[in-house]
């Protein structure tokens, strides 16, 4: 049940995302649409997978942690290339340039030397989320020194960083205290996934209110 309003959160943000080029907004935003789109379909394979190899009889595991690494590179990438298209810091967009190139490096080293295919890549999703959590607070900071005087409810950018800078806080800290927690109390653990996945159903409704509180200009 809980993959099913996973998948029809997402499907909301995918559709409400189509105001992008409805509305004619910036090309991020137009590819931003294009991404949600994208992890749908990842997130769809991704519950499919152990159903397809426990109803076929595949010899294939039904683990679909591949899948989710396969994904994880690009998903923080275009994170990183959004966020330096939106960003007005020069500063932080050469340092975001510098960012992907290691970050790309290091998390192919991990998935073909490291972790693996077949293990979920836990070090690329903690370098990835920190990432996303320091350019939400890029925005952020850009935020309260502009002198831009516009209602951030209005303001496609703020929700789509209070939604990403939500849910990869509270993973990245998740994922330290089940770590930590699974040693000890598997309960806590337990709850902790919970608060993950909640995050992560506000955050793809954070990026259906961006798009759907736009207006056509005049």
């Amino acid at each position: 049940m809980w993959n099913n309003i996973y998948l029809a959160v997402i499907l909301i943000a995918v559709i409400s995302s189509l105001n992008a080029f409805r509305l004619d907004m910036a090309r991020p935003y137009k590819q931003f649409s294009v991404f949600i789109f994208f992890v749908f379909a990842v997130e769809a394979c991704a519950v499919a997978w152990p159903r397809l190899v426990s109803n076929y009889h595949w010899d294939y595991s039904n683990e679909n942690h591949w899948i989710y690494n396969i994904y994880l590179l690009p998903a923080y990438l275009f994170y990183l290339y959004f966020y330096y298209n939106l960003l007005s810091n020069l500063k932080i967009k050469k340092a975001i340039c510098y960012a992907g190139v290691v970050f790309f490096l290091t998390g192919l080293a991990n998935l073909i030397f490291g972790q693996g295919l077949f293990t979920l890549n836990t070090y690329t999703v903690l370098a990835g989320g920190l990432l996303v959590v320091l350019l939400s607070i890029s925005y952020f900071l850009e935020v309260i020194h502009s002198q831009d005087i516009r209602p951030l409810s209005t303001n496609a950018l703020f929700w789509i960083s209070s939604g990403a800078f939500l849910f990869h806080l509270t993973a990245l800290l998740g994922l330290f205290f089940i770590i930590f927690l699974n040693h000890w109390y598997g309960r806590a653990a337990h709850a902790t996934i919970m608060i993950i996945k909640i995050t992560s159903i506000l955050m793809y409704l954070f990026y259906s209110i961006a798009f759907l509180c736009q207006k056509k200009a005049s």
